[in-house]
């Protein structure tokens, strides 16, 4: 089973009780789904970009496809539940943001505190509690925010300037910053993405050692302009960057508004349809554009606001601003299709 032991360091972030709240998680998810069927109806997920690459139910994000007597199933995910307090961690996140705990990293949510992590919960993936597809198979449940988009295009930032928690070993915090050093200068990694190609008719991927690569701003402001769809189709997304920079924005006055938390290794997802251009026709109903928080492993209580986030929202809002009124910068130097 999943450790969750409550015998932990002296200045662990762990929920002060963590199998109470795993318990709970539980029985939310299976009151949502039926745990029997699962097996028969998950697979690896298809626009899954960072993480570890799905290879079976054992790991990796999995869709979930509902048959047609669950229809309330259609459009969910299963996110691994890691082990131990990282696991324990993020699922009580989930617990206090969404349903109401009255504790979360031992910290009393008051009213006013409730408030503010309102102001979060519309950049949260839904969450429906925790299903176990095994005896250390536990698994979040939450809506997958690429439903009902026909082509959807994906990309994943991590934020912030530390890449690791203060308490880790130093062998650790070193390891980490080894990886991608201009993190803490820039304030953001693109890890990568998967974006539909509309001249070339497919899906381009990109992953973690492409996103490793682009070291300095320029080549992040390049990397972005190619999840938008490159030189080619870039003057078609200007109504997409207007959206994903009104929603970044929104999202930085919270961080800066709020001082209690701060979020380590945690990835931005930006979303689009690869087959909406977002003109008149597009119904009104169906957004343009998604942007949501994932990975909650390391969010941490601090006194203090998150400056390394704030300071990774700001470079992301800043260079879709940049790339905005330049139009996709440099010209190709010649024609993809």
């Amino acid at each position: 089973m999943v450790s969750l032991s409550r015998r932990t360091h002296p200045q662990s972030p762990v929920c002060g009780r963590p199998k109470w709240t795993m318990s709970r998680a539980l029985r939310r998810g299976a009151s949502y789904v039926q745990n029997t069927m699962l097996r028969c109806l998950v697979s690896p997920m298809a626009t899954q970009i960072g993480g570890h690459k799905p290879g079976g139910i054992n790991e990796g994000m999995l869709a979930l496809d509902s048959e047609p007597t669950a229809d309330h199933l259609d459009g969910l995910v299963l996110k691994p539940v890691q082990t131990g307090q990282r696991g324990a961690r993020e699922v009580s996140l989930y617990e206090a943001m969404t349903q109401g705990d009255a504790y979360w990293l031992r910290m009393p949510i008051t009213t006013t505190t409730r408030k503010n992590f309102a102001g979060l919960v519309p950049f949260l993936c839904n969450y429906h509690g925790v299903v176990a597809l095994g005896p250390q198979m536990r698994h979040i449940v939450l809506a997958d925010c690429t439903d009902h988009m026909s082509r959807p295009c994906v990309l994943d930032v991590k934020l912030g300037t530390r890449t690791a928690e203060h308490i880790a070993p130093m062998k650790k915090q070193r390891s980490t910053l080894a990886k991608y050093p201009c993190q803490s200068e820039l304030g953001c990694r693109l890890v990568g993405m998967r974006v539909w190609s509309q001249c070339e008719s497919k899906y381009l991927e990109y992953d973690k050692l492409w996103g490793f690569s682009l070291r300095d701003k320029a080549a992040i402001r390049q990397g972005l302009v190619d999840f938008l769809g490159g030189f080619l189709e870039f003057a078609d997304k200007q109504n997409l960057i207007a959206d994903l920079s009104r929603r970044i924005r929104a999202l930085l006055d919270w961080f800066e508004g709020q001082d209690q938390l701060v979020f380590i290794s945690s990835s931005l997802l930006l979303v689009y349809d690869g087959g909406n251009d977002g003109n008149s026709n597009t119904p009104k109903c169906v957004p343009l554009t998604q942007l949501k928080i994932i990975d909650f492993a390391h969010v941490r209580k601090e006194d203090s606001p998150d400056y390394g986030y704030i300071a990774g929202l700001r470079m992301v809002a800043q260079l879709l601003g940049d790339i905005s009124k330049s139009e996709g910068g440099r010209r190709p130097p010649f024609d993809r299709c």
